[in-house]
């Protein structure tokens, strides 16, 4: 079998022109305990969404 290596497609030039105004993770689980004012505490999972904006220079 021959070994032939992936090109680099992150360092070539992207000429599309597509413009990007937000880049993110969607439907992160992770998670959480509440504390009420009982002082329980009460596990559960939180779902979150993490982006970034950008803005034009």
């Amino acid at each position: 079998m021959k070994n032939t290596l992936l090109p680099d497609t992150q360092n070539i030039k992207d000429l599309r022109n597509i413009v990007i105004n937000q880049v993110g993770i969607k439907d992160i689980l992770h998670p959480i305990s509440f504390v009420n004012k009982a002082n329980e505490v009460h596990p559960s999972v939180a779902n979150f969404t993490m982006t970034v904006g950008f803005q034009r220079m």
